[in-house]
């Protein structure tokens, strides 16, 4: 007897090896554009992310957001805050514990990173009408939250450079 796969159940398939194909490529032009600016990982594009899309925060909101580990981002703090990119401050409503921020020099960086980013994908995506960039961009962020981790990884994602 052969195993036949039902209408969805391909569907999910296909779904699954484009995704696959999509993460593959996307990590390695992650690793191209985002190496190109000094110093910056793609783990650090994800944790200045959050500071600028959130504010200042404790760490364990920060890996909360990235769903990974308190040691993860307590690791990737050293190098940000080494490099200036972030300030750890005293917060003020407990001072057991520390606020991050992200610098102007963070900003400044994570704004030439995403620039560039953006300029690389428009030059890619010049035969896509807006509506259809739009849509994909829709669907995009609708997965994402389907499939958003509830548990916290080891690591950040894209640590390996």
């Amino acid at each position: 007897m052969v195993n036949q796969l039902s209408t969805r159940d391909a569907a999910i398939e296909e779904l699954t090896t484009a995704l696959f194909s999509l993460t593959r490529g996307i990590r390695s032009l992650a690793h191209r554009e985002v190496v190109r600016v000094e110093g910056l990982r793609r783990s650090d594009v994800a944790l200045l992310r959050q500071l600028v899309e959130h504010g200042a925060q404790r760490p364990g909101a920060v890996a909360d957001r990235l769903g990974v580990g308190p040691s993860v981002v307590s690791r990737q703090l050293t190098s940000l805050v080494a490099e200036g990119l972030v300030t750890r401050r005293t917060d003020p409503a407990d001072g057991r514990a520390d606020l991050l921020d992200i610098t102007e020099a963070g900003r400044a960086r994570l704004a030439e990173l995403l620039a560039g980013f953006v300029a690389f994908l428009a030059d890619r995506l010049e035969g896509w009408d807006d509506a259809h960039i739009a849509e994909t961009a829709r669907i995009l962020e609708e997965l994402h939250g389907s499939l958003n981790p509830c548990t916290p990884s080891t690591e950040l994602e894209g640590t390996a450079s």
